[in-house]
């Protein structure tokens, strides 16, 4: 059963399968955004299949990184240290012991940061000693841990898709409103706009939209500015801006009768590459019946001789054209109004009292989000350790040639291979020196190292 589930582990893990399945999936995502009414393949299970699939690829592929750094963090096996290609052949000094100089290699690796294991095999022949060193061993876990991100990401995507909730808002400078519990993720929440401001240049064209929002939550308050580059995150919701636009405060009077209304105006095209605020308003009572309202915003009332409208987009001389619709919502009457003045229309009284931006506020409660995240800290970590920690093998035996025993020292790591190279040469040197130390049975002039590197 073992042999089985490894070899469906290998099949899945086949890179040939995962590339075929990223371009299906890149294929798919490019329809899904081009144009935006395609969204739905996302949904579809013509997306999630090869999703899963590439899931389950990385999954496998991932089971056997873990199997092959859980192997390789081992001590490396006294077979691997007697079958390794020699770089390094250190000549023995007469007199000095086989399982001596080991001995002596095995403190030197083990001084520069190697766990060493020095290994005697007892075949009749002192050939038979072999030292196995590593150093860096934590670098065999980088490649599992990118591939333990992939998956959480992977599964931030899946979340995402099945859970993902979004809402919008449109809120007047200083008002409030109670949030979906669904996208708050409690009951009693609301979201209030504290603060709009426009930035304009000298043209009078709008250059930036920054708001302060508060968050009321379980009797507690936090704050956040959005901009139309920069979102509020809380918890899994993130709040970004959509569209601005201006809600105008007008006066009407008839008679006794006073109605006061807030008009949101919308942002429609004025056909010259541009916008305008406009919006309807039907008021309440007898004497208004059947009567509705046009409302146009102007930011800046431009007039003279020849033509009266509005030049840019800053609210310098703001003005209101009210025009009076009747029940067959053909225009009629309209009357131009500056903020702070009253005008007559039809024998009503119109007052243009004041002007507040609103914004259109979007709201994306994303349940993949902390996945997303913690995939992307967990990817950077992954990525680190491979390239910070390059784990390095050492390893000698004892051999006889030429009627003299020869210490053959090689090793193997992935990356940077000419300063491991100078390292294994170094700890040739650093061998030959002591072995030409008095007491070991060697003298200087018979030590000798021959560099096949």
């Amino acid at each position: 059963m073992g042999i089985l589930l490894w070899k469906l582990i290998k099949s899945l893990a086949s890179t040939r399968l995962a590339l075929w399945l990223m371009l299906v999936l890149a294929l798919l995502t490019f329809y899904g955004v081009t144009p935006a009414k395609n969204r739905y393949i996302f949904s579809h299970p013509l997306f999630l299949v090869p999703a899963g699939l590439l899931f389950l690829n990385t999954l496998a592929c991932t089971l056997q990184q873990i199997y092959r750094a859980w192997q390789r963090q081992k001590p490396a096996p006294s077979a691997t240290a007697l079958a390794f290609p020699p770089a390094l052949k250190v000549v023995l000094p007469d007199g000095v012991p086989p399982r001596k100089a080991l001995g002596l290699l095995r403190d030197l690796l083990r001084k520069r940061g190697y766990r060493s294991k020095l290994t005697l095999v007892e075949d009749g022949d002192s050939s038979g000693h072999a030292v196995a060193a590593q150093r860096w061993t934590l670098g065999y876990w980088g490649s599992p841990v990118f591939h333990v991100a992939l998956l959480v990401i992977m599964a931030g995507g899946i979340l995402s898709v099945a859970g993902r909730i979004t809402d919008g808002v449109v809120l007047t400078e200083g008002s409030a409103i109670g949030l979906n519990p669904q996208i708050a993720g409690r009951p009693s929440a609301a979201l209030s706009l504290n603060g709009v401001k426009l930035d304009y240049d000298a043209a009078g064209k709008l250059t930036e939209v920054s708001a302060e929002i508060a968050l009321q939550r379980g009797g507690g308050e936090r704050t956040g500015l959005i901009t139309s580059q920069l979102r509020f995150q809380d918890g899994l919701v993130t709040y970004s801006y959509y569209e601005h636009g201006y809600a105008t405060g007008l006066i009407f009077r008839q008679g006794d009768q006073v109605v006061r209304a807030r008009v949101a105006l919308e942002n429609l095209p004025d056909g010259k590459g541009g916008y305008k605020q406009e919006g309807d308003a039907a008021l309440p009572g007898s004497a208004f019946a059947g009567k509705k309202f046009h409302i146009s915003f102007w930011p800046n009332l431009v007039m003279n001789r020849d033509t009266v409208g509005t030049a840019g987009d800053a609210p310098k001389r703001p003005a209101v054209a009210v025009t009076l619709v009747d029940q067959a919502n053909q225009a009629g009457i309209t009357k131009l109004i500056q903020l702070g003045e009253t005008g007559d229309l039809a024998g009503l009284s119109v007052t243009f009292d004041h002007y507040k931006p609103w914004l259109s506020i979007k709201m994306d409660r994303d349940p993949g989000y902390p996945l997303f995240f913690a995939g992307f800290w967990l990817a950077l970590a992954g990525l680190a350790v491979m390239f910070a920690a390059v784990p390095k093998q050492v390893m000698a035996r004892i051999a006889f040639e030429d009627e003299q025993f020869v210490l053959l020292l090689g090793g193997r790591t992935y990356r940077f291979q000419q300063a491991f190279k100078a390292e294994l040469a170094a700890i040739a040197a650093a061998l030959g020196q002591n072995l030409a130390k008095p007491g070991l049975g060697g003298r200087e002039d018979s030590m000798g190292i021959e560099n096949n590197l």
